[in-house]
């Protein structure tokens, strides 16, 4: 006989889980005081660190410190792998593949839930346009409510998926009420285009060739107040304590990314344009609602904990 858990102590274990990857990120954190080594540091050896990388704008202080050599300057040897989303760079890191990961808060709260141990070192971006609910227009969607009955593509266990859900209950249309569609974000701009779907949630790079292909004939749903996008840096457990000075020179050389993408916008502009694949006018249009800033707040573990709350409506973590 299990006695049975009530509300009020799932939250309390889920607290538990996310007050844990918190103090994993701290061993870290004190870097943000040592913005710069000392002039007269001894010469390091390099230290190599592979990240898994979701190859998107908000990587963007991973790719300008990258471009310009910081992390080499750091000491650091920096290998990038490219992953399609975060939720695969992070099981590619859980499964010891690469060091770090850069990753959305959604998949975080679906590996804590499944009891994987990780520690975030920080949030490197945030931004409230970096997805939407793409709609074909020649299929009869002018608003949202027009998604009613429609097929509905999304990538599960993403936070695509938890927008595209909180976007509908916005505008009170049951999940029931659309025919959501199982996608990988790579195959979205071609499922609008065949018709598979006739609307998708979907971030850039992505949404962005969405737009390209079908201009006029897709419209983009934004909403910039239900969801703010965090973008982390993580590590799988362990890492930091053990590698703690190789830690720090990539917080560093991050930090001073972060001064170098906002002393020369258009040079970061076109870098991260050029990694991602994008066009860089289309990429300047949306700069600005991109916030490249090196980050460890209460918010991120309030936000993991709301969504935790509707993952496990879903069946997630038991």
């Amino acid at each position: 006989w299990r006695k049975p858990v009530t509300e009020g102590a799932h939250r309390r274990r889920w607290a538990a889980v996310l007050i844990g990857a918190a103090l994993g990120a701290c061993a870290g954190w004190g870097v943000f005081a040592l913005m710069r080594a000392p002039e007269d540091a001894p010469r390091r050896e390099m230290a190599r660190v592979v990240i898994a990388d979701a190859t998107q704008p908000v990587s963007g202080l991973v790719y300008m410190a990258q471009a310009r050599g910081l992390f080499a300057e750091e000491g650091l040897d920096v290998t990038l792998l490219p992953h399609t989303t975060g939720k695969a760079a992070l099981a590619a890191t859980l499964a010891g593949e690469a060091d770090v990961a850069t990753v959305a808060e959604t998949p975080l709260v679906f590996a804590a839930l499944k009891g994987e141990r990780f520690s975030i070192l920080a949030t490197i971006a945030t931004t409230e346009r970096n997805i939407a609910v793409a709609a074909r227009t020649d299929c009869g969607i002018e608003c949202p409510e027009d998604l009613r009955g429609k097929r509905v593509g999304v990538a599960p266990g993403t936070n695509a998926e938890f927008f595209l859900e909180t976007f509908l209950l916005t505008r009170r249309i049951r999940t029931n009420e659309v025919r959501i569609e199982a996608l990988t974000p790579e195959s979205i701009p071609q499922a609008l285009a065949d018709g598979r779907v006739e609307a998708a949630a979907v971030w850039h790079p992505h949404l962005g060739a969405v737009q390209r292909a079908m201009k006029e004939r897709v419209r983009c749903f934004y909403d910039e107040q239900i969801y703010t996008w965090s973008w982390n840096l993580v590590s799988r457990r362990g890492w930091a304590e053990t590698n703690g000075d190789a830690a720090q020179r990539l917080l560093r050389a991050l930090a001073r990314a972060e001064e170098a993408a906002a002393a020369e916008p258009e040079a970061a502009r076109g870098i991260v344009a050029a990694r991602c694949g994008m066009d860089a006018h289309d990429l300047g249009e949306m700069w600005s609602s991109y916030h490249f800033r090196l980050t460890l707040g209460q918010w991120l573990i309030l936000s993991m904990e709301s969504q935790a709350q509707w993952a496990r409506r879903k069946g997630a973590g038991g």
